[in-house]
């Protein structure tokens, strides 16, 4: 506990702030006790998921911040009305819930999750698990850098319920598609207002 810490006392010199003074203490003595969190699981791929890719011309980095800024979402995501967090008091974290509210009411509950491979891609993803006529509805968010640009792939799996989901899927899947073009053009959009307003 805190309690049990002892406390000393130091200083840096910086060179364009100047000297600054802080309290600190040692916690080595717990790093043994500290668990290793459970290794994530991707959730299960599915046989035949919608695939699209967008080139864009702004850095990899800025992208995955708009794409994990729960703020913003309404703005690129044509079927989002409204977000809430599950923890409102605090920086949205990978791995926390949130939900999304459609135009028509209806909302879905999401857990996003995050991955950065070897090769230097970036993956943001959300997974929804009994949404109305799917089992599962995960939205993968790939990012890759390439000698033209930084290739944004979505792709979007789906796990149909029995029955209703399977009769009602190649509507759904159709839907889906074209929801994606439209956040591959609002993306851009919003890309290149932010752009304008930066050179300003």
């Amino acid at each position: 506990t805190v309690a049990n810490l002892n406390f000393g006392t130091g200083s840096t010199q910086y060179d364009s702030i100047g000297e600054q003074h802080y309290h600190y203490a040692h916690v080595s003595q717990w790093h043994n006790q500290v668990q290793t969190p459970p290794h994530y699981t991707l959730p299960h791929p599915a046989n035949n998921p919608i695939v699209q890719s967008h080139l864009f011309d702004e850095p990899l980095e800025q992208i995955y911040a708009v794409l994990i800024d729960l703020d913003i979402r309404e703005v690129w995501n044509p079927v989002a009305d409204k977000i809430k967090v599950e923890h409102p008091d605090r920086v949205h974290r990978i791995g926390d819930e949130h939900i999304c509210i459609f135009e028509n009411g209806t909302s879905i509950n999401l857990e996003s999750f995050a991955k950065r491979f070897d090769d230097g891609r970036l993956l943001y993803g959300e997974v929804a698990r009994h949404f109305q006529i799917f089992r599962e509805f995960t939205s993968y968010f790939i990012l890759e850098q390439s000698n033209s640009g930084v290739c944004l792939t979505i792709e979007v799996h789906l796990q149909g319920k029995p029955f209703w989901g399977w009769f009602l899927m190649p509507l759904a899947r159709k839907k889906i598609a074209d929801n994606l073009q439209k956040i591959f053009a609002n993306l851009q959009h919003y890309l290149e207002a932010l752009k304008v307003a930066t050179v300003e």
